[in-house]
């Protein structure tokens, strides 16, 4: 899998207000399972048991699924199991944790109808977590699974959202609705190693920053992403730059083959995540050095993105804007997108 989160989280900015028909949200408290959360109708509840090591785990599971196809996402649940603490703790190793909370994938990593997009190590209320995106090869539609391990207790949130409706605001309403219920907070903290960013850019306004540690084929990346959103009217809807550095010698800039097939797969994996339609792929090079400016649609025509990538030294760079089609090449965007440079 390569870096394929260029889009992923700035279609979240662009389409998470999208209106749908709004459905009956209630807040669930199940305090003897330690949370709560909000459901868009009333889910409904299971229990199963498991033997382990001579003794019996209990499998909570509540879930609704929506039939209205007004909807964006067909499929909301929750699961909960609680191990024995000398089993597993989110005080373990982290490896040990990671792991554990990888195994819930396990399913899904064997089916050949799924695609992982992306996964990426995070905390929640100081424990450790992850997100996992999938794709259904054939009907597009979106997994998103975020599972936590507070304590002993394995929480698995899952969403499954139909295609072209990706990072709506009902979904976002879901996972930020989970909370802890009578369990402190820990003490977890997404390891980052201090990175030597180099990408100078000139935003027209403050940008904030996003530091997230992904998962790749070499291994884990600290990714640095800055994203400027103009509140006011403006001819690009947002800007964003990112940089990533990756193991010495990953690609070898030298190999014309290594490095288009390195450009190629992370746009095919940007565009694979949000359901984009390709509009060109050019050459480009900064002092030198070759890279990719691609164009695509996504959300159905009602964006058009404008990216720019080169790998130097180490550092994969991407930046680009986000403007209507009718706004495309605007002097706004491209005063941003020429004022990338590298500090020395």
């Amino acid at each position: 899998m390569r870096i394929c989160v260029s889009l992923f989280f700035v279609s979240a900015l662009v389409f998470a207000s999208k209106a749908y028909s709004q459905p009956d949200w209630k807040k669930y408290e199940y305090p003897d399972q330690k949370f709560n959360i909000s459901f868009p109708q009333v889910p409904e509840f299971e229990i199963d048991t498991s033997d382990f090591n001579g003794s019996f785990l209990y499998d909570y599971f509540w879930g609704t699924s929506i039939d209205d196809e007004n909807q964006p996402n067909t499929y909301y649940s929750v699961g909960l199991i609680s191990y024995p603490p000398e089993y597993i703790h989110s005080d373990s190793a982290l490896d040990l944790v990671e792991g554990f909370i990888n195994s819930s994938q396990t399913s899904l990593e064997e089916d050949e109808d799924y695609i992982k997009i992306y996964s990426q190590l995070i905390e929640f209320k100081g424990y450790p977590g992850k997100i996992f995106r999938w794709k259904n090869k054939s009907s597009d539609a979106c997994l998103e699974f975020r599972v936590f391990l507070v304590q002993n207790h394995l929480f698995e949130l899952i969403l499954v959202t139909r295609a072209g409706s990706y990072f709506n605001k009902e979904g976002t309403n879901f996972f930020n609705s989970f909370e802890l219920n009578g369990l402190e907070d820990g003490t977890f903290i997404v390891p980052m190693v201090e990175a030597n960013n180099r990408l100078k850019i000139d935003f027209p306004g403050t940008a904030t920053t996003q530091n997230q540690l992904v998962d790749s084929p070499y291994g884990k990346l600290n990714l640095d992403m800055k994203i400027y959103e103009p509140k006011d009217e403006s001819d690009v809807m947002v800007y964003i730059s990112m940089e990533t550095i990756y193991p010495e010698g990953s690609i070898n800039p030298s190999d014309s083959y290594d490095l288009n097939s390195f450009y190629k797969s992370s746009i095919d994996g940007s565009m694979a995540s949000v359901n984009a339609q390709l509009i060109s792929i050019t050459d480009i090079e900064y002092k030198g050095h070759p890279g990719k400016e691609y164009r695509c649609y996504y959300g159905d025509g009602i964006a058009l993105m404008n990216y720019r990538l080169f790998y130097i030294d180490d550092h994969f760079y991407t930046f680009g804007v986000i403007t209507t089609p009718k706004k495309e090449g605007n002097k706004t965007a491209k005063r941003f997108l020429n004022s990338f440079s590298i500090n020395d």
